[in-house]
């Protein structure tokens, strides 16, 4: 079997927070990414019950790096 060379990182944020992802990816060797504006399928009864918000406004943010560095990628978005 081969191993790839390359992974994909995927990262679903709050819109305004894509910026913030890929500056910490850009720290840990990332080049660069794309970021999708998308938007969420809040449940309103979840929102209900635990009394809160639920910013249906996302981006998906997708990141190309080498097998090498996407435990350091992964670790600096957490």
């Amino acid at each position: 079997m081969n191993k790839s060379k390359h992974e994909l990182v995927l990262c679903i944020v709050n819109a305004g927070f894509s910026e913030a992802v890929m500056d910490a990816a850009k720290e840990a060797g990332a080049r660069g990414g794309t970021v999708i504006h998308a938007r969420g399928t809040a449940n309103r009864e979840a929102e209900q019950f635990f009394n809160i918000t639920i910013q249906p406004d996302k981006e998906l943010v997708m990141i190309l790096v080498s097998s090498e560095i996407k435990d350091n990628v992964l670790h600096a978005l957490y």
